[in-house]
């Protein structure tokens, strides 16, 4: 398998104009580039879940850019073929050179704070509201009583609409997938826009000193299609499979075949820990992690 050398931008302290202008402090900016030279940090192009990319060879780091802001660098080892596949994008969009790097994360809605749950519901903060996003989390109580809400931000132009659910694994086996695949499916529904393709991604992790996780991207443009999906999902996580399913016609779909199986697949945001000013992001929550993602728009 032939590889590349890849290089970008991953984030930056510049205010974010899709999300009224809230910017990422120093700080995390520096601990966005110690995780990723890491390596911890799961990559998929556009932000979108059923595209992930492995990665090797990651290089990371922090300099000023000319207008002085804080940003960190990237670069990297990456499979040719599926490479260039993005380029080609890129060059489709009508955008230069690399085409920029950006990142997903999290944070408590307005007034809560960080809890440890097995249930969690983000929605993208350009598209939802926190009192959408509380009446999703009040649904997912009816198993969890301590669900909670949180805030996405993917740092693209125009972010796309989007909604993860963090699950622990333990926990939907033991109350039942049928059972937790219902409740996902009417939290989800409550956040369905008409007219759009809607995103929603399933992220199942075993507890801490477990190995086994597993993604489920699901896009969907009605109720029906996401219906369809849901009636699916208790299946496949009932068959013990582990790693990045995408939701087609006819089922799911393993997208990360090209990755090694030691890849943990399934954790895909950092915790940001809010400040009093919500326009102000500072100190990562340290169990969690980034998702980098690729922008083509």
């Amino acid at each position: 398998m032939a590889t590349v050398r890849a290089h970008g931008i991953l984030a930056s302290s510049r205010p974010i104009q899709a999300y009224g202008g809230m910017q990422l402090a120093e700080k995390a900016i520096e601990e966005l580039a110690e995780a990723t030279a890491s390596g911890a940090i799961p990559m998929s192009i556009a932000h979108d879940s059923a595209r992930p990319l492995h990665v090797s060879n990651i290089a990371s780091g922090t300099r000023r850019n000319d207008e002085g802001y804080l940003e960190v660098w990237v670069e990297f080892d990456v499979d040719e073929d599926r490479w260039e596949a993005y380029q080609g994008d890129v060059r489709a969009a009508g955008i230069e050179g690399f085409g920029g790097m950006s990142i997903t994360f999290v944070t408590p809605l307005e007034g809560e704070e960080w809890v440890e749950t097995p249930m969690k519901v983000a929605g993208d903060a350009h598209h939802f509201t926190d009192d959408e996003l509380r009446a999703a989390a009040m649904i997912l109580r009816r198993l969890d009583p301590e669900a909670a809400g949180e805030q996405l931000y993917q740092l693209a132009a125009i972010p796309g609409l989007r909604v993860v659910f963090a699950l622990t694994l333990d926990f939907i086996l033991g109350i039942g997938t049928n059972i937790a695949a219902s409740a996902i499916y009417d939290a989800a529904k409550g956040l369905f826009k008409k007219g759009q393709t809607n995103s929603v991604d399933i992220a199942l992790k075993e507890s801490r000193n477990g190995a086994r996780s597993l993604t489920i991207a699901i896009k969907f443009d009605t109720e029906e299609e996401l219906k369809t999906a849901m009636d699916r999902l208790p299946a496949i996580v009932d068959s013990g499979a582990r790693g990045t399913f995408a939701h087609h016609a006819d089922g799911y779909v393993q997208v990360d075949n090209d990755a090694p199986a030691a890849i943990d697949t399934a954790e895909g945001t950092l915790g940001l820990e809010g400040l009093d000013d919500p326009k102000e992001i500072e100190e990562p929550q340290p169990d969690n992690i980034y998702e980098a993602a690729r922008e083509v728009d």
